[in-house]
């Protein structure tokens, strides 16, 4: 008790800033805290798969954001969150003390749950923590919308100043109220009560300790803890549960390490002891566990001591007792060699012989970092949880099309989509926001050709909400959403991509975000050709209508083909209809008011008679009836309307990241960009990629069916 109202007065003094400097850090912050950062998200976070599919990073952690890598971002956030070094004030968390108000430091502070929370916590003493949970999903949103790499930047960092919050847990005094400080004034350290077993971790994680060396093995949270957070108004998110959910309570039995849904400082503050919160030091009587019956009194351990090199830098005899949970042997508590004689006589010094020494916290350590890491990269997951999948619009007219644009001053300006969340059974989105986000840039010369093209380096953004007031997106099927994009998507856009963004409820989160991304093609010209004006007869191309074409059907050698000859002349076509379907539901035109409408097509006539959004293949789908005879010397009567459906491709024009031989083959070093695009030819003097052809039907015409299309091109 003296202990705790000696502690209490140097975080008042600090407080008041009569001192210069103190800390009471956990894990110490330039060593161990940016290991379990980067352990959590090498080797156990998915979170460079959610940065490749769903945010575009195609490098994931390792790509750059702001000069940095996003993986040193994050290592960063576990640096940070102990400057200015007050703020580890805020790093303890009581979980037997029920009332988050005042379970943190001393009772002078909130619960560090809530300082991860909250992002101004009253009675701060001033600190704002603008790093916080509901600070981290505020960067993340308006990263989202924006694209702007500071708010990238800063959503990283804050996950992992978060990860550090969550690490504190796995450190046996921040969650049993035992302050460490190491105060000192003007460049002096006046006290150095430092806790000995975040000294060790760092002296191991630095490479200090040669003679050691120890494989963490890994560590899995059960994705189950979420569920079990319980409500508390001044940390709502149920992140909370990594930390405590009430699971171990006065009269509860002690969570063993079995159990990976466990909160990590409920797991922390039963199972490992601080020399300040021994049984016998611990005047509160506030700890259940451990106690010396938890652990195992084999007389015979007595007899087999280990000598060791103690801190005098004398030999010394020590005896290790282990838990009962532990196999035996294992060192969980250290005593003295001469503490048998006083535990045989039953004397009160008997437990004042005992000490945690570093091989007790070596094995406290191979159980405690592989859980700052699991339980880190755990809060890692949870925050990036949210996902969507994009797909064409369901219950679309034109289903093979995002949007469509016949006039290209005008650019696109309605785009519908089908989003479908992703997230898990139990993660619905069943109230929150939702916009579309347009990212691409600018052609700086026409796009409608074989590349490369140049383009602006800039990115451009588009954010648009939902135009229908959709607040909902189900989990068992798609939902079709529609937008109104101001300004419009150019014609001339490349580089083309969409991303969806939700924010609000998501499962028991009330302002969780998610995210969906589609790499969609780029603005496609929808073109189309009557080659009418040409005939096949005898294996070659004729000019329709042309002497020469009329001599091989003049049977009655009159100079004109006649209705019982074959028709060579030359036909325009009116009123064509035109659908986008997509490749797994192709439909003919309903010849609506939703079809793309041409009203005429003349003979040898070529036309761009709109632009389209779509994926990488569709149906382009054509009703077109045969017009009236136009020729003068024409009396045949025509026939009837056809219809066709053919596969095409969107147009590609990105720069993406080159593979080595890709970059090799350019002459230059990987990384290198390149350039994707379409493959355009020429038809007929038109340069085109896809070019719908309207040719004469060979068997209703009886022309020569030999000639192909190819020998225009």
């Amino acid at each position: 008790m003296i202990r705790k109202l000696i502690v209490g007065l140097i975080v008042y003094t600090a407080c008041c800033a009569v001192v210069s400097s103190q800390n009471c850090y956990g894990y110490d912050n330039k060593v161990a805290h940016r290991y379990i950062n980067k352990k959590a998200v090498e080797d156990h976070s998915t979170i460079s798969e959610v940065l490749k599919t769903l945010l575009d990073f195609n490098e994931g952690i390792d790509a750059k954001i702001k000069g940095k890598i996003i993986g040193e971002w994050i290592r960063e956030g576990g640096y940070y969150e102990d400057e200015p070094e007050s703020r580890c004030l805020r790093h303890f968390h009581d979980p037997l003390n029920s009332n988050w108000d005042s379970a943190g430091l001393l009772s002078l502070y909130r619960s560090m749950i809530h300082w991860a929370q909250a992002p101004s916590p009253a009675g701060s003493y001033g600190l704002l923590n603008e790093y916080s949970w509901s600070h981290a999903r505020q960067f993340y949103h308006q990263a989202l919308v924006t694209g702007s790499e500071e708010q990238y930047a800063n959503t990283f960092r804050a996950v992992g100043q978060l990860m550090h919050l969550i690490s504190d847990a796995a450190v046996p005094a921040h969650v049993r109220d035992d302050a460490h400080p190491k105060v000192d004034l003007e460049g002096i350290t006046i006290i150095d009560d430092s806790d000995p077993y975040e000294n060790w971790v760092q002296a191991l994680l630095s490479g200090s300790l040669p003679t050691h060396s120890i494989e963490f093995e890994n560590y899995t949270v059960d994705p189950a803890i979420f569920d079990k957070a319980i409500i508390n108004p001044i940390a709502p998110s149920p992140v909370s549960a990594l930390w405590d959910h009430d699971e171990y309570t006065y009269g509860s039995g002690v969570p063993d390490d079995s159990n990976p849904s466990i909160g990590l400082a409920e797991y922390t503050n039963a199972n490992f002891w601080t020399e300040g919160t021994f049984p016998w030091e611990d005047q509160s009587g506030n700890y259940p566990h451990p106690t010396l019956d938890d652990l195992n009194y084999d007389e015979n351990v007595w007899f087999d001591p280990v000598s060791i090199d103690a801190e005098d830098g004398v030999l010394d005899n020590r005896i290790y007792l282990s838990k009962k949970s532990d196999p035996i042997g294992t060192p969980f508590l250290s005593a003295g060699y001469w503490s048998c004689q006083l535990y045989k006589w039953n004397k009160p010094e008997f437990k004042y012989t005992f000490l945690l020494d570093e091989k007790c916290f070596e094995q406290s350590a191979k159980k405690l970092i592989p859980r700052a890491i699991g339980y880190s990269a755990a809060l890692l997951d949870y925050f990036f949880r949210g996902s969507i999948k994009i797909a064409l619009p369901i219950n679309h007219y034109h289903s093979g099309a995002y949007a469509i644009s016949t006039d290209p001053d005008q650019g696109f300006t309605p785009i519908s989509i089908s989003a479908m969340n992703t997230s898990g059974d139990d993660e619905e989105m069943t109230d929150g926001s939702i916009e579309l986000v347009v990212r691409y840039k600018l052609a700086l010369d026409d796009p409608f050709q074989s590349g490369p093209i140049p383009t602006t380096n800039e990115w451009c953004y588009i954010t648009a909400s939902e135009t229908n007031n959709t607040r909902t997106i189900p989990n068992d099927r798609f939902e079709k959403l529609e937008f109104e994009l101001d300004p419009p998507i150019p014609i001339h856009a490349t580089d083309v991509t969409i991303n969806l963004v939700y924010r609000g409820v998501l499962g028991r989160e009330s302002d969780g975000i998610a995210v969906g991304y589609r790499d969609i093609r780029e603005p496609t010209p929808i073109d189309i050709f009557s080659n009418l004006d040409k005939v096949c007869l005898s294996g070659t191309w004729l000019d329709a209508g042309s002497q020469e074409a009329i001599d091989l059907v003049d049977t009655n050698a009159n100079g004109v083909s006649d209705r019982n000859e074959v028709d060579v002349y030359p036909h325009d076509l009116k009123d064509i209809y035109l659908r986008i379907c997509s490749m797994d539901d192709p439909q003919t035109p309903a010849r609506s008011e939703d079809d793309i409408y041409v009203p005429e097509l003349h003979a040898g006539e070529f036309k761009r008679v709109a632009y389209i959004l779509s994926d990488q293949e569709f149906h382009l789908s054509a009703y077109y009836p045969w017009s009236v005879c136009t020729h003068p010397s024409d009396d045949h009567q025509g026939v009837s309307a056809n219809t066709m459906i053919v596969a095409r491709n969107g147009i590609k024009l990105q720069t993406v990241a080159g593979t080595p031989s890709e970059c090799a083959l350019l002459g230059e070093d990987s990384p290198c960009n390149i350039q994707k695009h379409s493959t355009f030819s020429f038809f007929r003097g038109i340069e085109v990629m896809d070019l719908l052809v309207f040719e004469y039907n060979d068997d209703w015409w009886k022309h020569d069916a030999t000639c192909t299309l190819d020998a225009f091109k």
